[in-house]
Order: C-alpha cells, then sequence, then structure tokens
C-alpha cells in the first residue's frame, strides 16, 4: 500500500521516492512515511540524500533539528 524507494551507499540513505497509491492519496499515509523514513535514519544513525520531493517538502513545512542533521546535499 505504502512505499519509500532508497539506495544505500557508503552509509547514506539516497530516499528518492516515496509512492501512495491513488485511491489511497489524502489519507496522511505519505506523512506517516516521510516520518518513518526519517525515525528509522535516525534510529540507525544514518545519513540520508532527500531526492525525493515529497520528503523535502515534508522537512521543510515539519523541521526537526535531529533530521536536519542527518541530510547531506548533493
Amino acid at each position: 500500500m505504502k512505499n519509500c524507494f532508497f539506495r544505500e551507499s557508503l552509509g547514506v540513505l539516497n530516499l528518492y521516492e516515496t509512492f501512495v497509491p491513488p485511491s489511497h492519496e489524502g489519507r496522511g499515509i505519505g506523512k506517516i512515511l516521510a516520518r518513518e523514513a526519517f525515525e528509522y535514519c535516525r534510529r540507525n544513525e544514518l545519513k540520508m540524500r532527500l531526492s525525493c520531493w515529497y520528503l523535502r517538502g515534508f522537512l521543510e513545512r515539519h523541521p526537526v533539528e535531529e533530521y536536519d542533521k542527518l541530510v547531506v546535499s548533493d
């Protein structure tokens, strides 16, 4: 029902796409998925590259200092 696509390289997760089927859009699933992706990286002390536009926007709308520290730029 929901997916977050990523690639790992040298301890950095490139979070490049989130996907919620159209039939489930508008129910807050993307928000839950985004928060869990950030929490997973925080708990596992992984850096993350936000190639996904939704995840970049989520972090801008919901800034968390701990998450900001995990993000690496291109």
